[in-house]
């Protein structure tokens, strides 16, 4: 491995069109979870930002990204118990606007019609 490829293993990919936002059901953990502890899932280091006009408004640590059966996770530590790890799926984000700028939230764009 050159020094160039080396340096592009250790920086995350900076990535403001997706964000994890959804626990995965228990059947698709469990087959992460094992597939997991088996080392077969190929991974990425990404920290996810949401930004408006050119403000960050929140960003993630810099994550582990797996691929799965064409889709994205995360593995998260749980905040109150360190042996605890779920996983959330890593979607495309928009922008919900309820007729007030104040009320900006982000969702996962499948829900929205």
């Amino acid at each position: 491995m050159n020094d160039k490829e080396e340096k592009l293993n250790v920086n995350p990919i900076i990535d403001i069109e997706n964000y994890p936002l959804l626990n995965v059901d228990k059947e698709t953990s469990n087959i992460l979870d094992k597939l997991f502890s088996n080392s077969k899932l190929i991974s990425r280091k990404v920290r996810y930002f949401i930004i408006s006009s050119n403000e960050i408004i929140c960003s993630t640590e810099t994550l582990e990204e797996y691929s799965y059966d064409d889709r994205k996770f995360v593995r998260i530590n749980s905040k109150n118990n360190n042996d605890i790890f779920y996983w959330q799926e890593v979607k495309p984000i928009k922008w919900v606007i309820d007729n007030d700028i104040n009320n900006a939230k982000i969702t996962d764009i499948s829900k929205i019609k």
